[in-house]
């Protein structure tokens, strides 16, 4: 897997007869440089998963023929859930290799160990670890059918999509702050709902670039008027299920939701298609 900067694209080459991807590894300058990520036994036989960046890579095999660049969002969409995983695991990896190119102690160069699980400095020797930023991620509802999906702002200089993307709300967890209060405080700030209860229920990692994403069910059942914050969203309304329904189907006039690899797809299917009730509680379908 090799990614670069720009919006996170990957370059990816047509499948050979048959459907199989060509197996073969490209040609590196450095393999001190090359991550090992995992291993996927189900192949045959068991292929070695390794990533890097496109600048340590054979010029020509990037400009051959039927490879191609796409943003690294659209192949998650396309992939199963493992290979989605792996994906996201190679992305995350990658980019912090390239954002600890330097102690982050003494400013001396660090060298990439532990098979790229590591960054070990050559001046201190301190030893730098992938980091993990904690956010959370919640769908809030009102008790009586509805859920709140905010819509961000048109990228600058850019017209807003003909069907926009609206999603459930998330932010990151402040220092000393825990994820529930996370919770209430993201809600109020980007809603001005007010939260009574929540239910945690999961987490997914999130590669954009090092996110684990803690998955809430919220409830603010007496929050009619919304405000939302305009330095961040156009918009936040209160959608009745039925819009939901349509729009996971792609299916909606007005908007989309997130796609199916995401925390906040899962976290509006179970609500709509009842394993979770109005009030962010299991049902006896889970």
């Amino acid at each position: 897997v090799l990614t670069r900067g720009g919006g996170w694209r990957l370059p990816l080459a047509a499948p050979a007869a048959g459907g199989a991807w060509p197996g073969r590894c490209p040609p590196v300058h450095d393999l001190r440089r090359v991550a090992y990520v995992g291993e996927d036994r189900a192949a045959t036989p068991p292929q070695q998963l390794l990533a890097t960046a496109p600048d340590n890579v054979a010029a020509d095999y990037l400009a051959g023929a039927g490879v191609a660049w796409e943003p690294a969002r659209a192949v998650l969409a396309r992939l199963p859930p493992a290979d989605a995983a792996a994906l996201a695991l190679c992305l995350s990896t990658v980019s912090w290799l390239a954002a600890a190119a330097f102690c982050g102690r003494c400013g001396a160069a660090t060298a990439v160990t532990d098979h790229g699980h590591t960054r070990t400095c050559a001046g201190c020797r301190h030893v730098a670890y992938p980091p993990v930023s904690p956010a959370v991620i919640m769908a809030v509802l009102d008790g009586g059918g509805r859920v709140l999906l905010a819509e961000r702002h048109a990228p600058p200089g850019q017209p807003p999509p003909p069907r926009p993307l609206r999603t459930i709300l998330a932010g990151f967890v402040s220092q000393g702050e825990a994820a529930e209060e996370t919770v209430v405080r993201e809600v109020a700030e980007e809603s001005g709902a007010t939260v009574t209860a929540l239910r945690y229920v999961g987490s997914q990692p999130w590669p954009f670039p090092h996110q684990l994403m803690l998955c809430y069910y919220a409830v603010a059942p007496d929050s009619p008027a919304l405000v939302p914050d305009v330095t961040e969203h156009a918009r936040v309304v209160w959608v009745a299920k039925a819009d939901v329904r349509r729009a996971l189907a792609g299916a909606h006039a007005e908007f989309v939701v997130p796609a199916h690899f995401t925390a906040a797809h899962r976290l509006l299917t179970d609500w709509v298609e009842g394993r979770v009730d109005d009030w962010g509680e299991p049902c006896s379908k889970l």
